[in-house]
């Protein structure tokens, strides 16, 4: 690609990610602490509105564009709280529920159950915010109640998906992360049938193996290109992925390929017009991809 033609790429990509960024981030973070500063003073008699919570979910891998609403929190409570609800048998984990709900409604009165029984705060700005309480369990796993499952808990370990995306994403500067917001934006404009959680587990093993991964922003172009292809190859009777980091099951029952097809081709032109410095004509095609975020 010609050196000017490279620049005006990098230009118009940069815009492009600023353009996803999350909005309302200080309001975010105030409720997070909130959340947590109630929390940590009645289960640990402490003041901290940091301590014990962390961010889960595309908000907590850094992977969530403009117009996220959904925002997960995971809570880690003591071991004696695990051993206190023991009593309650198969009623503990609707009992444990409840009663962070009710800890949480002394600070946020709005707060509700889900019909899959969810700890839920709607909020500002079409926000939703849902606390995930969980216990520490082993090989870093962390256990939480469901009551959909018939045990009553599950198992999962969010943080060290985040750990392997933000590996990821340090050791391609930057591109792992950036590449998944591109297709969180991709996926929204053309109602692509695919899971983030499964888009985020993609872009994390297309970039170890794709051979432009020390390139900078005047490739961009070329890595969404890559990166539909790569989509477009991908199985269509494959129905179960697993996630990097966590090895849990990512159900993928819907064909997401067709349209990564589709839109490949369109790359595929696009990355044509700005070669040729045609950057119009690439930007239109762009937008089709991208949707309305991506620079004019």
């Amino acid at each position: 690609m010609a050196k000017r033609g490279t620049t005006a790429v990098a230009d118009k990509f940069q815009a492009f990610l600023d353009n996803l960024a999350v909005e309302h981030t200080e309001f975010i973070m105030e409720t997070f602490r909130t959340i947590t500063r109630q929390l940590n003073q009645h289960y640990y008699g402490i003041r901290s509105d940091s301590r014990n919570a962390h961010f889960i979910g595309s908000y907590g891998r850094g992977t969530a564009i403009k117009g996220v609403a959904n925002i997960n929190i995971l809570y880690e409570l003591p071991q004696r709280v695990q051993k206190r609800l023991e009593v309650w048998q198969q009623k503990a984990p609707r009992v444990l529920i409840q009663e962070v709900r009710e800890l949480i409604e002394d600070v946020f009165p709005m707060v509700h159950l889900s019909n899959q029984c969810h700890i839920i705060i709607p909020s500002l700005y079409q926000l939703q915010f849902e606390i995930i309480p969980a216990f520490q369990g082993s090989k870093r796993n962390h256990i939480y109640p469901d009551p959909n499952n018939i045990a009553g808990w599950s198992t999962f370990n969010p943080l060290r998906e985040i750990e392997v995306l933000e590996e990821s994403n340090f050791r391609y500067t930057g591109k792992t992360k950036h590449l998944a917001r591109m297709m969180r934006a991709w996926k929204v404009t053309r109602k692509v049938p695919i899971s983030g959680m499964l888009l985020d587990t993609l872009v994390v093993t297309f970039m170890d193996e794709w051979e432009n991964n020390d390139t900078s922003f005047g490739y961009y172009g070329v890595m969404g290109r890559d990166f539909l292809e790569y989509l477009a190859g991908r199985r269509k009777n494959q129905e179960i992925y697993y996630a990097q980091g966590s090895n849990r099951e990512l159900p993928s029952p819907d064909d997401f390929g067709a349209q990564a097809n589709e839109d490949y081709k369109l790359a595929v032109q696009a990355v044509e017009y700005e070669f040729n410095d045609h950057h119009y004509e690439a930007n239109k095609l762009w937008r089709v991809i991208y949707g309305d975020l991506f620079p004019m």
